[in-house]
């Protein structure tokens, strides 16, 4: 173990087994100072740094190109030859004089031949006074005279309206035409008619329906009644309309050994009028808002007067462990006398819980 000492930082080795885990005094050998000396951890070995890897020398630069072979000379185009001149033709001796005669024979005078010869004793001397005596011709015709004569013709005061009618045209190309023409102002007459009275029996079939069904249309949707129905005297009663339900916290209690939860409450009529009650409904919905059990119980009343109201309690038996909420609100109104084998009023009735 290697120890320094702290005032002159001389460095001692000594056993490791000397100096225990709590330290013992030492005294330096060469400045005599004491201290208390602990065990030194071992120093961790140097690191051993990796070898640098291997330099190459760098590869030779690639040999130059070798030089572009030289382009070749061109050859030189032969040189034309001449033409040889063709050979003259030798031209033929003509035949002589007396060769032509010889051939031809001695030329023969030819003796004019006066046209005109003798022809001159049948002309006639004709003085001045036989010309004058011969008649002048007849004058040519005026080129106009021709036009000039169905100008002569034309009257001046001609009326167009002495023209004389045209013969009527057969029937036969010009059947139907008339009859289309009297018959378009009847058409657009009934095209007119025929849009108003289609929108007028859409509007009246529309309406009729929605009195028709108006309980159906008011139970999907309750605006209708002050949208139409009202304004046409025809309001159609919801049930529950009028009426106030009160509840309170429902309460946990044990009915016959039996886990029940109790849901108590009020129902107040707050219109003016007698206002009939349908029946109580207790409904459970899980954490998804979806229902998973449903109460329904008859009221104790069937009808209440203006400002009137009364309790009512409704027990359910084993609630569905999915249930978080518990929901009071009216469902359809019963008939005034039940059937046999109904609950009477006040009896409770409930629906197969929904399990999921």
């Amino acid at each position: 173990m290697q120890i320094t000492c702290p005032t002159c930082k001389t460095a001692f080795s000594v056993d490791g087994v000397m100096i225990d885990a709590v330290g013992r005094p030492v005294r330096c050998f060469n400045c005599q100072h004491i201290w208390h000396q602990y065990p030194v951890a071992a120093q961790p070995p140097p690191q051993q740094y990796a070898a640098p890897p291997p330099q190459y020398a760098a590869p030779p630069p690639p040999p130059p190109p070798p030089p572009p072979e030289p382009e070749p000379e061109p050859i030189p185009e032969p040189e034309p030859v001449p033409m040889a001149e063709p050979e003259p033709i030798p031209e033929e001796e003509l035949p002589s004089d007396e060769d032509l005669d010889h051939m031809l024979g001695p030329e023969e005078e030819i003796e004019s031949v006066d046209v005109f010869a003798g022809g001159t004793d049948d002309i006639t001397d004709i003085d001045e006074e036989a010309l004058e005596s011969i008649p002048d011709p007849e004058p040519l015709g005026d080129i106009h005279s021709i036009e000039d004569d169905d100008e002569e013709d034309f009257d001046e005061d001609f009326d167009p309206d002495d023209i004389p009618d045209p013969d009527p045209i057969p029937n036969v190309l010009s059947e139907g035409v008339g009859d289309d023409e009297d018959d378009a102002p009847k058409k657009s007459l009934i095209k007119r008619l025929i849009m108003p009275l289609i929108i007028i029996v859409v509007i009246a079939g529309i309406g009729a329906g929605l009195v028709v069904v108006r309980g159906t249309v008011v139970g999907l949707w309750p605006g209708a009644n002050g949208a139409f129905y009202d304004w046409i005297g025809m309001h159609v009663d919801i049930p529950g309309e009028g009426l106030a339900i009160k509840t309170a916290a429902p309460a946990r209690e044990t009915r016959d050994g039996k886990d029940a939860v109790v849901v108590k409450g009020t129902i107040t009529n707050i219109a003016d009028t007698d206002r009939p009650v349908p029946v109580i409904q207790i409904i459970a919905f899980d954490g998804n808002g979806q229902p998973v059990q449903t109460k329904s119980m008859s009221p104790e009343k069937s009808l209440l007067k203006p400002g009137e109201k009364f309790d009512f309690s409704a027990v359910i038996i084993d609630l569905v462990p999915t249930a978080r909420r518990l929901d009071v609100t009216f469902g359809d109104l019963e008939s005034e006398a039940p059937k046999d084998g109904a609950p009477k009023d006040g009896a409770p009735k409930e629906d197969a819980p929904k399990h999921e």
